[in-house]
């Protein structure tokens, strides 16, 4: 998939970081706005002209070429997000049932055809993403929080690619990441504005043992029949 650049000046990004952010809570919290900015701009890229369009899309948006555009246009958007449609909780961000509602209320407020749920059977997440991407929409993946043990620091792999080996670069809970492509056991995301790798089993395990399905999942995007 061709995803999103951000760009400022000479420097381009992987989709958008939560660091730019002006609010301190959502420098620490905003991971799930900026999901969502990232897969509604790529939407937006790909959808039809006869799809209505207004002063919060496409055509008001400061793109530099296709797939590209302007990290100040990109950062209202996400502002517009924040203070309308997205609500973030300081200290506890924003699960997965406020993200469907706001993507719901975006859809419908911007005349887009498309519907959000929260969550898949956890035998079928990669099924359902995989159809999202073949449909051209990214896909918004929850590593949850640690459960129950809320306060537990087990964390999640995240790894870089050099030529076709993977290394580990972080690691990460209580995260929201975009999926922008599936290539076997391995996941390429977009977090903090870069590239990074997931391996599937390491997630399952992560949630079987760490975690839960309520919390780690997917926000399945369907275009309306």
């Amino acid at each position: 998939m061709r995803f999103l650049r951000i760009e400022e000046q000479k420097r381009r990004w992987y989709g958008g970081a939560q660091e730019w952010c002006e609010q301190k809570y959502m420098k620490q919290y905003g991971c799930g706005v900026i999901a969502c900015a990232n897969v509604l701009l790529h939407i937006y890229q790909h959808m039809s002209d006869t799809v209505q369009v207004d002063s919060a899309g496409k055509k008001h948006l400061q793109w530099k070429n296709s797939f590209c555009i302007d990290k100040d246009s990109y950062m209202e958007f996400v502002e517009r997000l924040r203070k309308y449609y997205l609500l973030v909780f300081p200290v506890i961000g924003m699960n997965g049932i406020v993200m469907m509602l706001g993507m719901n209320r975006y859809f419908h407020k911007h005349q887009l055809p498309y519907r959000a749920r929260w969550g898949s059977f956890p035998w079928n997440i990669w099924k359902r993403a995989e159809q999202m991407l073949e449909q051209q929409i990214p896909v918004v993946l929850a590593i949850g929080p640690n459960f129950p043990i809320l306060w537990g620091n087990h964390r999640l792999t995240l790894y870089e690619k050099d030529g076709m080996l993977y290394h580990p670069k972080a690691t990460t809970k209580a995260h929201y990441v975009t999926i922008t492509e599936m290539d076997g056991e391995w996941l390429t995301v977009s977090s903090w504005g870069k590239k990074y790798y997931i391996k599937k089993s390491e997630y399952q395990e992560y949630v079987r043992a760490h975690s839960n399905y309520l919390f780690s999942n997917i926000l399945m995007i369907q275009g309306k029949i």
